[in-house]
């Protein structure tokens, strides 16, 4: 993830055909236990599995949607699901 934000494009990740810009996220620690970049590993806080390690969201947002919190907006993912 590039240290980019408001401006400019952020990172982003698509999930259901819908882009999501992550503005602000931590790595974090994880087990490296084969699980895919991308997936959700908790809703509340909203952490996502990122190569060897996972990422909080900490603030997102859809396109075209306001930005969120990655607790309000970890409600609207099951764990499990795949951002891509």
């Amino acid at each position: 993830m590039r240290a980019v934000t408001h401006p400019f494009p952020g990172a982003f990740a698509f999930r259901e055909g819908r882009k999501l810009f992550i503005w602000e996220a931590l790595p974090e620690e994880c087990l490296d236990d084969g699980t895919p970049p991308g997936t959700v590993l908790s809703r509340s806080p909203l952490r996502v599995k990122a190569g060897t390690g996972c990422l909080r969201i900490l603030r997102a947002q859809f396109d075209g949607e306001p930005e969120q919190d990655g607790g309000s907006l970890g409600e609207t993912f099951g764990e499990g699901s795949l951002l891509e």
